[in-house]
C-alpha cells in the first residue's frame, strides 16, 4: 500500500498537521483539504501533477503522412485540478520581428511570429486512461470555445509522460522536471 502524507492547511493561515494515510486523491473539506479518498484507478492512472516538458511529437493528422520530431520549447504545468501549456509549434524556431519593416510586413512578421505559439489553461480531468482538457483561457479565442475542448490518452512511458491526442492524431512526449 502507497503511503501520502497530507498536510493540514487553512486558508488565510498555516497550519501544520501532518497526518499519514492510505494512498488517494486529498479531499477538500470546507476550507481546509483533509484525508485522503481512494483512487480506483490508482496503480493504472499514470500521475501527471507536475511540470512537464515536450521532447517529442509526432503528427499523423495528414492522410498517409506521419511527422516525428525534436519538440521545440513547451511547457506543460499540472496540479491537482488545472493545467497549463504553452508552446512552441512547428520545426523550426519562431522567426524575429526584424526593425525597419512597412506597417503592412510588421504586422505580417509579428502574425507569424506568434501564430507558432499555443498558449491555454484551464481544468483537466482523468477518467482511466483518458483525460480531457477544458480551456479557461487561451491565445486564440477559437479555443475558449466548446471546439477547444481535447480528448487525450495517457499513458506513463518509464519516466516519461505520453500523451495522444484522441481527435487528430498527435502526440506529444513529456519529461518531468519537477
Amino acid at each position: 500500500m502507497r503511503q501520502l502524507t497530507v498536510h493540514s492547511v487553512r486558508f488565510g493561515g498555516l497550519k501544520n498537521e501532518h497526518k499519514t494515510t492510505s494512498a488517494g486523491r486529498i479531499r477538500p473539506h470546507g476550507n481546509r483539504l483533509i484525508g485522503a479518498e481512494p483512487d480506483a484507478a490508482q496503480g493504472s492512472t499514470p500521475r501527471v501533477v507536475g511540470v512537464w516538458r515536450a521532447v517529442e511529437s509526432v503528427d499523423e493528422s495528414g492522410p498517409g503522412e506521419t511527422t516525428r520530431r525534436t519538440h521545440q520549447p513547451a511547457i506543460y504545468i499540472f496540479t491537482e485540478r488545472h493545467y497549463s501549456i504553452q508552446s512552441i509549434n512547428g520545426a523550426d524556431p519562431r522567426p524575429d520581428v526584424p526593425q525597419g519593416l512597412s506597417e503592412v510586413e510588421r504586422k505580417l512578421a509579428i502574425y507569424e511570429h506568434w501564430a507558432r505559439f499555443t498558449a491555454h489553461s484551464g481544468t483537466y480531468e482523468i477518467r482511466g486512461s483518458e483525460m480531457t482538457t477544458t480551456p479557461i483561457v487561451a491565445k486564440n479565442n477559437r479555443v475558449m470555445t466548446p471546439l477547444g475542448v481535447e480528448h487525450w490518452r495517457i499513458r506513463a512511458d518509464g519516466e516519461a509522460l505520453c500523451l495522444t491526442n484522441i481527435g487528430p492524431k498527435y502526440r506529444v512526449k513529456l519529461v518531468r522536471l519537477e
